[in-house]
């Protein structure tokens, strides 16, 4: 799956919609989605059209498991560092400045 798949994004009458889309690893965030996760945010407070923002993901009974522990697991053994330190923001602290309801 590319980057931009992981995690989705539409605007539609005002109204983003940003999609968690890993359903066969129980929407778990890999470096791929949490960093896609970050620019979005950036764009939906770029973006002028958008009023509200909803945070969804893929169908699969699991909103988010959280980290992809599978992926952090491969990442340390195959290049000795800690999968966060592939992310842009590990925290998610940017999605907390958004301007916009989410």
């Amino acid at each position: 799956m590319i980057e931009a798949e992981t995690v989705l994004y539409e605007v539609r009458d005002g109204i983003a919609t940003v999609k968690i889309n890993r359903p066969e690893m129980r929407n778990a965030l890999s470096p791929a989605a949490a960093n896609r996760l970050h620019d979005l945010w950036g764009e939906v407070d770029a973006d002028k059209n958008v009023r509200v923002a909803i945070l969804t993901s893929a169908d699969c009974g699991t909103f988010c498991a959280g980290l992809d522990l599978r992926e952090a697991a491969r990442v340390k053994k195959e290049e000795g560092v800690d999968i966060l330190t592939k992310m842009k923001d590990p925290f998610h602290g940017r999605q907390r400045r958004v301007a916009k309801p989410i």
